[in-house]
């Protein structure tokens, strides 16, 4: 349920877009998917991350007057202006920025409704993080538990696991 409101959410308010805003749409969209499918965590706190700069986006926005609030909104759809850049070229905090502030929205009205859509998908995926569990980190520790690994229950030996999002490295620590 998650997966799919996620993939509406993005389909409605990062949708496909054309010229210079293609890049940045098509990148917001996947940084989005793929955190989805690293872990329930990554994607709340992304979700969460982008809530609250689409919040402090709306703040702004109302204070300034019409014209500057329309370039302002222009700014933030073409973010990434080389057509060549792919997500891969981003590091973390850059990627983050990306997928925070890109916005679609051309008024007010279309970004409340996103901030509205964001509250409740975050609050979804704060359930699914609490409650469901999660079988990508039951598998690792399943795997973790086998004879194979003995050796790190004692100290001896060293694991190296790669995750592709610093939230979903965060989870793995925490757990």
């Amino acid at each position: 349920a998650l997966y799919k409101a996620v993939t509406a959410y993005i389909n409605e308010f990062i949708p496909q877009q054309q010229g210079q805003r293609k890049t940045s749409a098509a990148l917001a969209r996947t940084v989005l998917q793929r955190r989805l499918a690293s872990s329930a965590y990554a994607i709340h706190e992304s979700l969460k991350r982008r809530q609250l700069k689409q919040q402090t986006l709306l703040e702004e926005l109302e204070t300034l007057p019409p014209a500057q609030r329309s370039c302002k909104l222009a700014a933030l759809q073409g973010r990434i202006v080389d057509a060549e850049q792919d997500e891969d070229d981003l590091d973390d905090a850059e990627r983050d920025v990306l997928v925070d502030e890109f916005s679609a929205a051309i008024e007010l009205d279309q970004l409340r409704a996103e901030i509205a859509a964001l509250k409740d998908l975050t609050e979804q995926a704060r359930k699914v993080r609490e409650a469901a569990a999660d079988s990508k980190l039951k598998t690792l520790k399943e795997c973790l538990a086998r004879a194979t690994f003995a050796e790190l229950k004692d100290g001896r030996g060293k694991l190296l696991l790669f995750t592709e999002h610093r939230d979903t490295l965060n989870y793995l620590k925490e757990h």
